[in-house]
């Protein structure tokens, strides 16, 4: 159904382009995002799985199930989401990107100042003792038992 779908269209496209209904399918297939298509593919991944399964049922199944998706997603706009999310994921790994670039710089960085044997200006660290325990501190040993108790 969706090969014949689709033959129809290119077809409407090649031979009706110059029409109103030509330029009207051009417009209307403008508007899909890649949402629009990842929620198409999983679609035909359902009807597929179904028929893999259960082979006429899942077919019959699928015939079933698929008004009430198709509109439930439309009303829904699931492709929105969709979208949103794929930008939320190319956020997120642009951020990471820019991170491990920035980790590299400095690892170069280091690397190219012991190269030429001498050290980075960067303060000095002191080191310090530990604090002489008070008479408020309690007695390690008896520390278990104060928590736990």
């Amino acid at each position: 159904m969706s090969l014949f779908l689709l033959a129809a269209i290119a077809i409407v496209l090649v031979m009706f382009s110059r029409t109103e209904a030509g330029e009207g399918l051009a417009r209307s297939l403008a508007r899909l995002s890649s949402g629009h298509l990842v929620l198409a593919a999983a679609m035909v991944a359902l009807g597929l799985g179904l028929f893999l399964a259960f082979e006429g049922d899942g077919l019959r199944l699928f015939s079933f199930i698929a008004p009430e998706l198709t509109a439930w997603f439309a009303m829904f706009d699931i492709a929105l989401l969709v979208d949103v999310a794929l930008v939320a994921v190319a956020v997120f790994a642009t951020t990471r990107f820019r991170s491990l670039r920035d980790q590299a710089v400095l690892v170069a960085q280091r690397l190219v100042s012991r190269r030429r044997g001498g050290r980075s200006r960067s303060a000095r660290t002191r080191v310090r003792r530990p604090a002489e325990p008070g008479a408020d501190d309690p007695d390690p040993a008896w520390a278990v038992f104060a928590v736990v108790g």
